[in-house]
């Protein structure tokens, strides 16, 4: 590419002019800032910052702002705010072009927003009849003109025919030394912000696609190392603006509001909900709310009764009240009523219109340090030291659906402003991501323009497809200080035995560290909200309680507790689906006594006080019953192993979990505690729960899930139904795998159907034949011809291919249920004892190396899809996916 001249060159160049025109405006402010000599006025000028200078001589009273040319051009037309909005951007661009304007307009109500813009007092038609030699700003001055090329057709009428026009490049070529090309954008931000440090922020700058998700990570990065940046601010950066914003837009769905829409909005204005509320619908609270609570809510109710000043008003706190009057006076809203119409132009004009007036002033760490850069929109960088973050696609300007644009033209304009670009600064770094969406990452296409530029005659037409045609050299991985791998110290470095005891997993962070251990490490900071399935499933648990401690109050009253609830719990569902979820309950709450009353416990006792927990039973409070049975809600903790666990209730040597939601099949419910394979959904909660009961109780152990909604329809109409067929009994054996397996009387037996017959026949020799045959893996039994010609003479059996074939298959069946490590059936899942054992293994692995990263850090390790995770949106590992083959289902 063609060799840029710096911006010192070109101020050396055209230091002895009384007035120099740019259309950069950030070359203008470095040519201003150069400045060695005694100057009266300005010295470098875009052609919009004369015109400005000039309106006020030129109309008398200066050009319309954005807002008031859309509010003039509304109160003639009646046209929609965004409407206008977007019809004057299309207006302008065009305008940049082409005299012409309506020849490009294809709709009446285009040309007729054209025609009311152009009987107003703007900024476009002052200087499209701009004569410079009539006017006094550049009277008498010797006048340069740098990058004529890049001047837009309005620019060029300030340009006077007695001028110097200065060039942009020089002799000679300029090169890329090298690219780095480094992972995600995450890493590649992390990287570069690693070059930076405070001292040299403010002469560091960063040229990136302010808009893409690179920009986030930078500033992110940036935080990170409390490195300042430079900052701008309009209206939509005020946290009181947007807050106000969100106010009138969610009041406007009062009637679906739950407490979590508003909770944290709410808490801004003074008016606090508990986070366990946040089910509830606000209408169904408001009879219980009051103070500044309920005045908010009755605010919220009554939002289409009130005007947007008299919100401001009730509210708006007194200190940010006049940022939210001085734009509702800008877009004359003040004495309006409120409408969903109305809100929704407040917030297009928020977002969109950038010169609404505010009083904030931007924090003075803002106001200096890294320069960030739009990649499209900036051509000279007056820092010393430029990063170069990108360089793909998004670099490129679009010029598609622009009839008006003079496509080659425009396309050189383009690529001569992309050669300037990349040449800024004293000192240069150019990174890039090495793959994107999955593939590999793809130069900037005016890469490959310049090079077509570049070429002799007579060459093979230039294609550019990957950034080792851009540069000299291609630098792939990572490329700062080695050291950047190493952990981040939290102030420890050893973790003694005694402390790593100290904490325990439950069953569900093991879960949650199982499937990632960066997962875990969000859960323990990142606040999940209890779902409106979560809430009604803690009414199933209190009524189980309930019902197994006085089961007297609740028979041939079912229908009362329903209603109960209905009551209490109103606010958690809505209109539409209330008498669906009430039937739920009631579903629920019947199973669960057809399964208290299967136990037959003879007698529970009531020795457990409930007004001493911290979440007490609300039935057990509404029938004024205080103690409840220390069976039900029992905390374990395991003295050898790092578990803990609280049971919904345990009796004898059997616990009892209810479940609410989907019932899991047995075959399912073993596979969610398979650690050999990965899949979407991991419930490691029967082990542990068994491992704790086989700390506190003597055999025979059973975990028995409980699917209380499950067979909605046949529980409430078949006279046959059973409350067992909605159970699945976990079952842990003393037995180890192969005694399990050989017992004559094996479950595992059932697998083998009747085209196993002398397998049936012979099966604890079968089995113990296998086990003997010195093979150590048994996925391997299935292919061993001297152990297969064994089970034949053994068995009986003559030695046939078709035999031959059988007892491989016999073994391959056997095999498989080895590797699993357990067996599941109609209704079961059979733990043996080394299963178990070879889980606490893990657990205790698991548990020391996760108390050495809760100093460190924990880093991302899914065995599941990422887009499966809660935290999916707040982890920067770039995401895994599993087989199809292995999600469950």
């Amino acid at each position: 590419m063609r060799r840029a001249k710096s911006i010192d060159e070109l101020y050396e160049e055209v230091k002895g002019f009384d007035v120099v025109l740019t259309n950069d405006a950030a070359l203008a402010t470095a040519l201003n800032a150069k400045i060695d000599t005694p100057r009266i006025g300005g010295f470098a000028y875009t052609p919009r910052h004369v015109a400005d200078n000039e309106a006020v001589p030129f109309y008398g009273t200066g050009a319309l702002s954005d807002l008031q040319i859309i509010t003039e051009i509304a109160n003639e037309t009646g046209f929609s705010l965004k409407y206008i909005h977007s019809e004057l951007e299309n207006i302008r661009n065009i305008r940049k072009y082409k005299k012409e304007v309506k020849k490009y307009l294809y709709t009446k109500s285009s040309r007729e927003v054209y025609d009311s813009f152009l009987g107003l007092q703007t900024v476009e038609k002052m200087m499209d009849s701009y004569i410079p030699e009539k006017g006094r700003f550049f009277e008498g001055k010797k006048v340069a003109v740098i990058g004529l090329d890049f001047f837009d057709d309005l620019d060029k009428h300030f340009i006077p025919q007695d001028h110097i026009e200065i060039g942009i490049f020089t002799d000679g070529n300029y090169e890329i030394d090298i690219i780095y090309e480094v992972g995600n954008d995450r890493q590649l931000a992390e990287n570069a912000v690693d070059l930076i440090t405070k001292e040299t922020a403010n002469d560091t700058a960063i040229v990136m696609d302010t808009s893409g998700p690179i920009a986030d990570a930078v500033r992110a990065a940036l935080y990170r190392k409390d490195i300042p940046f430079k900052n701008t601010m309009s209206v939509k950066d005020l946290s009181q603006v947007r807050d106000y914003i969100q106010f009138l837009t969610v009041s406007l769905s009062y009637e679906t509001l739950r407490v979590r829409h508003v909770r944290e909005l709410f808490s801004g204005y003074k008016g606090f909900f508990n986070q366990r509320e946040d089910e509830y619908l606000l209408y169904k609270m408001e009879p219980l709310l009051e103070g500044r609570q309920k005045e908010l809510t009755l605010i919220a109710k009554n939002i289409r009764e009130m005007t947007f000043q008299e919100v401001c008003e009730k509210v708006v706190g007194s200190v940010h009240r006049p940022q939210i009057t001085m734009l509702l006076d800008d877009m004359r809203m003040k004495d309006v009523k409120i409408t969903s119409r109305l809100v929704n132009e407040l917030t297009y004009a928020v977002n969109n219109i950038d010169d609404l007036r505010h009083n904030e002033e931007i924090p003075d760490k803002e106001k200096k340090g890294v320069l960030l850069a739009d990649c499209l929109k900036s051509m000279y960088v007056d820092r010393p030291f430029v990063i170069y973050l990108g360089l793909g696609p998004e670099w490129s300007h679009v010029s598609v659906g622009k009839e008006y644009v003079d496509k080659e033209a425009e396309a050189e304009v383009n690529m001569y402003r992309f050669s300037v670009l990349l040449q800024q600064g004293v000192s240069r770094v150019y990174a890039v991501n090495s793959m994107r969406n999955g593939k590999e990452s793809t130069p900037c296409p005016v890469f490959e323009q310049i090079k077509e530029y570049d070429k002799v005659p007579g060459e093979v037409p230039a294609v550019v497809s990957t950034f080792d045609e851009v540069s000299k050299k291609v630098v792939k991985g990572q490329w700062t200080s080695p050291t950047a791998d190493e952990p981040v110290s939290r102030g420890e470095e050893i973790v003694d035995a005694a402390e790593s005891k100290e904490w325990k997993f439950s069953k569900t962070t093991y879960n949650n560290y199982f499937a990632c251990p960066r997962a875990y490490m969000y859960v323990s900071f990142i606040h999940m909200p209890d779902s409106e399935q979560t809430m009604l499933g803690n009414i199933i648990h209190q009524f189980a309680e309930f019902y197994l401690c006085y089961p007297e109050l609740v028979e041939g009253k079912i229908y009362d507790f329903t209603e109960m609830v209905r009551e209490k719990y109103s606010g958690l569902s809505s209109q539409q689906m209330q008498d669906i979820d009430w039937s739920k309950i009631r579903i629920c709450m019947t199973n669960i006594m057809r399964f208290v009353d299967s136990l037959k416990i003879e007698s529970v006792p009531l020795d457990m006080d409930n007004s001493k927990r911290k979440y007490k039973n609300m039935f057990m409070e509404m029938n004024k019953c205080e103690k409840y049975s220390s069976m039900t809600e029992t905390a374990f903790a395991s003295s050898v192993h790092p578990l803990s666990g609280n049971f919904d209730l345990v009796t004898g040597s059997r616990i009892v979990d209810y479940k609410t939601g989907k019932a899991s099949r047995p075959a399912d419910v073993m596979k969610h505690m398979n650690t050999s394979k990965r899949q979407d959904f991991f419930e490691f909660q029967p082990l542990i729960y068994l491992s704790l009961l086989r700390e506190n109780a003597p055999p025979p152990y059973r975990f028995s899930l409980v699917y209380v909604a499950a067979n909605d329809v046949r529980s409430v109409t078949d006279d046959d139904f059973t409350i067992y067929e909605n159970i699945c009994d976990v079952h842990l054996l003393k037995e180890d795998m192969r005694e399990f397996l050989s017992d004559p009387n094996s479950d595992a037996k059932d697998d083998f159907g009747k085209s196993y017959a002398k397998v049936r026949e012979g099966w604890t020799a079968f089995v113990n034949k296998a086990f003997e045959s010195g093979e150590d893996n048994c996925k391997e039994w299935k292919d061993n011809e001297l152990l297969i010609s064994s089970l034949l003479n053994t068995l009986g059996m003559n030695d046939t291919a078709t035999n031959r074939k059988n007892i491989s298959a016999a073994l391959k069946k056997l095999s498989d249920i080895i590797s699993e490590g357990m067996l599941s059936s109609e209704n079961k899942v059979i733990v043996p004892s080394d299963t178990l054992e070879n889980f606490l293994l893990r657990i205790d692995e698991d548990h020391s190396r996760a108390s050495v990263l809760k100093y460190t850090d924990f880093p991302a390790e899914p065995r599941r899809n990422c887009n499966k995770c809660d935290f999916f949106k707040a982890c920067t590992r770039d995401k895994t996916e599993i087989d199809a083959g292995e999600k469950d289902e």
